[in-house]
């Protein structure tokens, strides 16, 4: 099934933009960084609860970031064994230079990772500064088939966590 929209447990929002600030603000903050995302699919809604940093030992540089998968690969094992539900839902990146839409590169790339998945879909954002230089973060959502990225609707919400429970 299509991915239509996104849920963020205000945990994951609050963690997405603190883990971003500070990237910014560290030695390696020009650097392009990201997050894998965990959750639940029901329907055409994904529920992320868990963002996996990129790593301390991703290769990055202001154009790219090959995330730490040996570390990612262990932190989705342990969530797994908490609750099998959980699977991958996208991956979020950063854009230093601010542009606030995939790339020619990022879309290659992605449009293999999705051929890759379960649902055949992810969600994708790209985080960037705004005027003012707080953090930002655009929502995509790509399909196996696809030419280009659609917009993505997300919210944040703290009942997403009761909401899985109950489901």
């Amino acid at each position: 099934m299509r991915l239509e929209r996104i849920a963020l447990t205000e945990a994951v929002a609050s963690a997405l933009f603190e883990d971003y600030a500070a990237h910014r603000k560290s030695p390696r903050g020009a650097e392009e960084t990201g997050w894998i995302l965990m959750g639940i699919r029901q329907d055409g809604e994904a529920i992320v609860l868990a963002a996996l940093p990129a790593g301390a030992d991703r290769e990055a540089s202001v154009a790219h970031v090959h995330f730490d998968a040996g570390a990612q690969i262990a932190a989705a094992r342990t969530l797994r064994r908490k609750d099998k539900r959980l699977h991958v839902i996208g991956v979020v990146h950063t854009h230093p230079d601010g542009m606030d839409h995939p790339s020619a590169a990022d879309l290659a790339g992605d449009r293999v990772w999705v051929g890759r998945l379960r649902h055949g879909n992810a969600a994708f954002a790209i985080g960037t500064a705004d005027c003012n230089g707080e953090p930002r973060f655009s929502w995509f959502v790509l399909s196996v088939g696809d030419s280009t990225y659609s917009p993505l609707p997300v919210r944040v919400c703290a009942a997403a966590r009761k909401a899985v429970a109950r489901g």
